[in-house]
């Protein structure tokens, strides 16, 4: 179940250009399938899909300057199964935390990439951070 009606009106928002990009995009795609004979796409799955990346990319981008000060309260933990319980922390007090100032919830139900959080997060850039 997609949070969408938790989200406030604007935060997340598509400009008319980014929609305006993304069809651009589809139509280019049906021209060079229709040229090399292929199978069509399905406008309307493709535009959907592309509207749900848009938004995730925001909420993402919303996301990451709560997730660099979780992880800087977060308890070090050592090995595979530390890292995974350090990035599933941070990233439920990053939400709460994004939830709490800005009213924005996770648009996407589909759970988090865990493994490239935990690659981003705890394997050099949050010592580059001096954390």
């Amino acid at each position: 179940m997609k949070n969408k009606a938790r989200t406030p009106a604007g935060l997340l928002a598509i400009s008319p250009s980014e929609r305006e990009a993304i069809l651009d995009g589809i139509q280019h795609s049906i021209m060079v399938r229709r040229d090399a004979k292929l199978p069509l796409i399905d406008e309307q799955q493709v535009y959907q899909r592309e509207l749900q990346l848009l938004v995730t990319g925001k909420y993402q981008a919303a996301l990451e300057s709560y997730l660099v000060d979780a992880y800087r309260h977060v308890r070090p933990q050592m090995g595979l199964p530390g890292r995974i319980a350090m990035t599933l922390q941070a990233r439920r007090v990053a939400e709460a935390a994004l939830f709490a100032d800005q009213g924005i919830v996770n648009p996407d139900a589909a759970p988090s990439n865990v493994l490239k959080s935990m690659i981003r997060y705890t394997n050099g850039t949050m010592a580059s951070l001096g954390i």
